[in-house]
């Protein structure tokens, strides 16, 4: 079975020190980029249908030399039509990989639905997206 996230550096992180682990985990990352606090809002875009399934996806994530080309669909993606960036789950062949990526891509629609409950969700289509190999 493949595993459920794959860490890309796997090398890198076995065998950097405990300071360069944390600063590259995602978060950290994510927060190198954005300048202050409180001026960026994510949304993490997991599911793919009714059914919870995050083992089994078919959003995939292809290498094409230094980047990623990611093709796939996800639903109800909280906050997926007002968030600035998304996280984005998608299978690489190597397991399932988080990318990071701005809302305004070109390769991604975004269509918003309005929840009963008030909260915002959104589909969310990837069609030939290139991602750095950085985004990962």
């Amino acid at each position: 079975p493949k595993p459920f996230l794959y860490f890309d550096n796997f090398p890198l992180w076995q065998f950097s020190c405990s300071y360069a682990r944390y600063m590259l985990t995602p978060v950290n990352c994510f927060r190198m980029a954005v300048s202050s606090p409180g001026e960026a809002t994510l949304a993490f875009a997991l599911e793919e249908s009714s059914r919870h399934s995050p083992t089994n996806l078919e959003t995939n994530a292809k290498k094409d030399g230094d980047s990623y080309i990611i093709n796939g669909q996800k639903t109800f993606v909280l906050d997926g039509g007002f968030a600035d960036f998304l996280i984005i789950a998608a299978d690489t062949g190597k397991g399932t990989s988080l990318f990071i990526s701005n809302k305004d891509a070109t390769g991604i629609d975004i269509k918003v639905t309005p929840m009963v409950d008030s909260r915002n969700a959104a589909n969310i289509t990837f069609k030939d997206l290139k991602l750095s190999s950085s985004d990962l």
